[in-house]
C-alpha cells in the first residue's frame, strides 16, 4: 500500500505546470489522498515492525518528529519558493514519498518464520 501510494505523490510536480485551477485542485486531492495513506499505513508498519511494549513509544516519538518538521516545513518553504521557484520547490516534494517508500524497503526485513527445536 505504502508503495503504490508513495508512486502518485510525484503528481505534485506537475502543480505549478497546469493551466487550470479544476486541474490542480484533482492533484492536490490525490496527493493529499496519499499523504493521508501513509500517514495511516506507517501506524500499522510501526505496530507491526516493534514490540507491543514500545509500539506506543514509538509513535509518539514519530509523531513528535512529524510535528516538528511540519513546523520547520512551514518555516522555510514559503522563503525557498521565493528563492529557488515552485517548480524547483514541487519537483522535490514529488520525491519525498518515493524515497521513504525506498527507505522502508531497505529497513523492513522479510518475517522468518520462528525454527523449532527439535
Amino acid at each position: 500500500m505504502l508503495t503504490t501510494v508513495a508512486l502518485l505523490a510525484p503528481l505534485c510536480a506537475l502543480t505549478p505546470h497546469l493551466p487550470q485551477v479544476a486541474t490542480t485542485l484533482i492533484i492536490f486531492s490525490v496527493v493529499g489522498a496519499v499523504c493521508l495513506s501513509w500517514l495511516f499505513s506507517m501506524s500499522v508498519v510501526i505496530a507491526e515492525a516493534f514490540p507491543q511494549g514500545n509500539v506506543g513509544s514509538v509513535l509518539g516519538i514519530a509523531g513528535g518528529c512529524g510535528a516538528v518538521g511540519g513546523m520547520v516545513f512551514n518555516q522555510y518553504v514559503g522563503q525557498m519558493i521565493g528563492n529557488i521557484g515552485a517548480a524547483k520547490m514541487f519537483a522535490v516534494m514529488a520525491v519525498l514519498h518515493p524515497l521513504a517508500a525506498f527507505v522502508l524497503w531497505l529497513m523492513v526485513r522479510r518475517e522468518q518464520p520462528p525454527t523449532s527445536a527439535v
